[in-house]
C-alpha cells in the first residue's frame, strides 16, 4: 500500500511540473505492484489486452472494475 501512496505522489508531481511524458510510465509501475500484491488481481486477458496496447506504443495504463471470467 506504501508503494501505491508513493505512486500517487509521483503522479501529482510529474502533473505539476508538466511531465505528461512521465504518466505512462507511472501508471505501468502502479500496475505491476498491483499484480503483485494479490493473486487473482487480474487474469489472463487483463494481462493479453494490458501488454497488446504496450507492444503497440502505449507507455501504462490504469485498469479498474471487476471482470467477470467466463466460465
Amino acid at each position: 500500500m506504501h508503494q501505491l501512496k508513493q505512486q500517487a505522489q509521483m503522479m501529482k508531481e510529474a502533473l505539476l511540473k508538466g511531465q505528461l511524458h512521465e504518466i505512462g510510465h507511472i501508471l505501468d509501475i502502479g500496475f505491476e505492484q498491483k499484480r503483485r500484491m494479490a493473486q487473482g488481481i487480474n487474469n489472463q486477458l487483463i494481462d493479453d489486452i494490458y501488454y497488446a496496447a504496450k507492444e503497440a506504443g502505449a507507455t501504462g495504463g490504469k485498469i479498474s472494475g471487476a471482470v467477470v471470467e467466463a466460465l
